[in-house]
């Protein structure tokens, strides 16, 4: 019956780590107000652990509440700390979960034992024992029959339960009209008054998502609604992300008008495939060819994929693409790194033919292990894609490396032969090539004239042990055998991690033998 119990939304406020967050929770804790336990348990060990042992003594008032002792038992099987000096929170845990008189707490004692694998040895023996001895306490108190209840409160048992049978009523309707009004939103993503209205009935309900939505929905925001957002976002994450929780990563993630707009998964995700909470989201990095190809996605505007999913991406057959920035990276995974991927030759003709990608206008091709020719590229350069592109970006290695650099002469030499046979139609081409420490970045531009494309700039980027002024006066050579024609007037960037200044004088002087190298900058 406890189960069914009506409790408080966690109030967005007793989340987190911050100062006023935590006197939030002290003061909510010290109501003792039984529909309060759920949020309490939930943020109990935002904290460090001494903090969250603390918090302990605070909710053994609770007791006894089988949500309280089944909770513990929960911490065991999931400890959200291992480090030595989290010992005592675990011991007072054990304690609390030894009151447990559930019946389903022997069950849930099984799983804290395999919990305690997380532990060091050190840490592990002394919490096995106690937890030993709590089940023992839990198996004697479940061997003893429950003394019979009076007939009063039998009565008192059954007014509750139809209480209870009436609030579960409400609350389906309640969660049916919400569940009602988020389909809504998912249904018109690109409409707000759909949002301003589950707002509205998030607000009312106490629930942090819908103050995100309305902040969000305003034209401007003032210091403190900024600040407010920043709070939201960093303690009510999760509550934040619905079922995405459990897939999308912290980095590069984003909101807009309360919902998902960029995010990024795991490479082979294939979790809540069609799930509408994906609706909403613009920018995705990562997934599985299932998760990225189906329909519910067809509204990204720029996606990263791995390597396997390039094929499917370009045979997919939902309707068209609005993909205006998509990027490939090749992986090395069950490859041997010194060849291409299998089958990517052909990946990329299907792509290049694709009609699927009507709106995509910039392309990026990304490899840091596979060692890729010119040539390679040639059935994305056949195809019809590629003049509707506006910028393509490829990053490849090739076989010959100076000081982890690429030797200039023969990636500027093969690239510009390769541009003058296939002559792709894209007005801005860039080739980084290198380690992803030290790239240097060559960027070619489309002359409307003749079709040409001509390399316009180069920057290259060294890490602190590189040998720098040999390596610039490599580059500068290699620039100055290039044909007139093949140059336009050549911009050249040295970024270094270590600039001192005998070093940008070295480069500088190198630069100056070069007329044909117009601007040299040394950052």
């Amino acid at each position: 019956m406890i189960d069914r119990a009506p409790s408080h939304a966690p109030p967005s406020d007793i989340a987190g780590k911050l100062k006023r967050s935590k006197a939030a929770w002290l003061e909510l804790a010290a109501t003792r107000d039984a529909r309060a336990l759920p949020a309490l348990l939930q943020t109990l060990c935002d904290v460090s652990a001494p903090d969250a042992e603390a918090r302990l003594e605070l909710l053994r008032a609770f007791a006894p509440d089988p949500r309280l002792e089944l909770a513990m038992l929960a911490l065991l099987a999931e400890p959200p700390y291992t480090w030595y000096g989290s010992r005592r929170f675990f011991y007072a845990v054990i304690a609390l979960a030894r009151e447990a008189r559930d019946e389903r707490a022997p069950s849930r004692v099984v799983a804290a034992q395999k919990g305690l694998d997380r532990f060091s040895d050190k840490m592990r023996k002394p919490l096995a024992r106690r937890l030993d001895e709590a089940l023992a306490a839990i198996a004697r108190r479940a061997a003893q029959p429950p003394a019979p209840l009076a007939a009063a409160e039998l009565e008192h048992l059954a007014a509750v339960d139809a209480a209870f049978e009436a609030a579960r009523g409400r609350a389906e309707h309640g969660v049916e009209a919400g569940d009602a009004l988020l389909a809504e939103v998912f249904g018109h993503v690109g409409d707000v008054a759909p949002r301003a209205v589950y707002a509205d009935w998030l607000q009312q309900r106490g629930y942090p998502h819908g103050e995100l939505i309305a902040l969000q929905l305003r034209d401007k925001l003032t210091r403190e609604a900024r600040g407010r957002i920043t709070e939201l976002l960093r303690d009510q994450r999760s509550a934040l992300l619905g079922p995405l929780a459990d897939v999308v990563k912290t980095a590069r993630l984003r909101f807009e008008r309360g919902f998902v707009s960029r995010c990024t998964i795991a490479d082979s995700e294939t979790r809540l495939v069609g799930s509408p909470w994906w609706r909403t989201v613009r920018e995705l990095d990562g997934g599985a060819s299932e998760l990225v190809c189906h329909p519910v996605l067809r509204g990204l505007e720029s996606l990263v994929v791995y390597e396997p999913c390039l094929g499917d991406i370009a045979s997919v057959e939902p309707p068209d693409w609005q993909l205006v920035e998509l990027r490939c990276h090749l992986s090395w995974i069950g490859y041997e790194a010194s060849f291409e991927p299998p089958h990517w030759r052909e990946d990329l003709r299907r792509l290049a033919r694709s009609e699927r990608l009507p709106r995509l206008r910039a392309l990026a091709i990304r490899s840091d292990q596979f060692v890729i020719e010119a040539d390679a590229y040639q059935p994305l350069f056949d195809g019809p894609l590629v003049s509707r592109l506006e910028r393509l970006w490829l990053r490849c290695m090739t076989t010959s490396a100076f000081g982890g650099h690429v030797m200039p002469s023969r990636t500027i030499g093969g690239w510009i032969a390769a541009l003058r046979r296939f002559r792709p139609a894209t007005p801005l081409l860039e080739l980084e090539d290198g380690y992803s420490a030290c790239p240097t970045v060559y960027r070619f531009a489309r002359d409307a004239r003749d079709g040409r494309h001509r390399l316009v700039s180069v920057v290259t980027r060294f890490p602190r042990d590189e040998p720098l002024e040999e390596y610039a006066e490599l580059l500068l050579a290699a620039l100055q055998t290039l044909d007139p024609d093949d140059v336009a007037e050549l911009d050249v960037s040295f970024a270094l991690a270590k600039a001192d200044k005998a070093t940008r004088v070295a480069i500088e002087a190198a630069a100056a033998r070069f007329p044909r190298v117009t601007h040299v900058s040394v950052t």
